[in-house]
């Protein structure tokens, strides 16, 4: 989401070029001075493009020299030296900006270039704020985005514990009546906590390697259950190597067990496909359905969890949506950015 971090930057940029050619135009022409224009809106324009041009440099300070509680003093000495080395680069960069530029909006000769040691002094100050504001925006973002990384990881901690004890208990209401289902069952298990353990360093996998871990799962139930449930899954090529949030199934598929089960055999159908920029991805049964005056969202802990997971990761860019189908059953579909891994 780094993008989005420099889109930011570049429209304060932008924002503070404008005011300022705004304030020194308007301060030109209450002090008598006309036709200066095109030279204050250069100076502001080859100020802001300068300072960004010098921004990556920033943020590599800034990531390398984190400003933040228990560091401060850490990072002033590198933070100095990163100011200083901004602000002549920036005022070199300036020169040239303006040698090459000025003679287009009709000057013979660039004013600012002769008067380089004072210029340097002048864009100081102004180069100090730019680099604070520049750090100030990074630590904030940093800030930000640690906290909905805490955020995702809790509720992934939500969802695990919530499967491992119905996982445990299934198996334990076997072991006396179906010892080889029950063994079988523990095998899987322990191959989907390995999967899920894997998976933890990162909130998303391409589909085809959510797809194994779901396997493991439904094999789980299957051996559990027997006849009494059909797990299909029907996923298109080109929608395999696309990103989803990990273990993202897993609880979908344990929404539809719980609330589709009514002692008549359950068939639970898992597709996938792309839609242009869209992957699609639906969880359906052939249950009773929900009560029609049911919140679907806030029934049990996976659709709500699902719903926040995803508001998390795609920022309202994907959807969520849950209800009865009118053959009949209950279905989840989900809309997220196909974005390949």
């Amino acid at each position: 989401m780094r993008r989005w971090f420099w889109l930011l930057v570049v429209v304060i940029v932008a924002a503070i070029a404008v005011l300022l050619s705004a304030y020194r135009v308007f301060e030109d022409l209450a002090g008598g001075r006309t036709g200066t224009a095109p030279q204050r809106i250069l100076d502001e324009v080859a100020g802001g493009v300068t300072a960004l041009a010098l921004m990556p440099g920033v943020a590599w300070l800034a990531r390398r020299f984190p400003v933040r509680r228990g560091q401060i003093l850490r990072s002033v000495p590198p933070h100095f030296i990163g100011l200083v080395a901004y602000s002549i680069a920036h005022t070199f960069l300036l020169s040239l900006a303006h040698g090459a530029l000025y003679p287009l909006i009709g000057f013979s000769a660039d004013p600012y270039t002769p008067k380089l040691l004072a210029r340097a002094f002048q864009e100081l100050a102004h180069d100090v704020m730019a680099y604070g504001l520049f750090l100030g925006l990074d630590a904030a973002w940093s800030a930000a985005e640690t906290l909905r990384a805490i955020e995702l990881r809790t509720l992934r901690l939500q969802l695990q514990p919530h499967f491992l004890f119905n996982a445990l208990n299934t198996i334990s209401e076997a072991i006396h009546d179906a010892p080889r289902a029950a063994e079988a069952m523990l095998e899987h298990l322990a191959e989907l906590l390995r999967l899920s353990l894997r998976m933890e360093a990162t909130h998303e996998v391409p589909l085809a390697e959510e797809l194994v871990a779901l396997g493991r799962y439904t094999a789980l139930l299957e051996a559990r259950f027997g006849d009494r449930l059909r797990v299909c899954v029907e996923v298109a090529a080109e929608a395999e190597p696309l990103l989803v949030p990990s273990l993202l199934l897993q609880p979908l598929v344990e929404n539809a067990l719980r609330h589709g089960a009514t002692g008549q055999p359950l068939e639970i159908d898992v597709s996938a496909r792309r839609e242009g920029a869209e992957l699609i991805i639906e969880v359906a049964d052939n249950g009773p359905g929900a009560d029609p005056d049911a919140d679907v969202m806030q029934k049990g802990l996976g659709l709500a969890a699902s719903a926040e997971r995803l508001r998390l990761l795609y920022r309202g860019r994907a959807k969520l949506t849950a209800g009865n189908r009118p053959e009949g059953g209950f279905a989840v579909r989900l809309r997220i950015p196909a974005r390949p891994g």
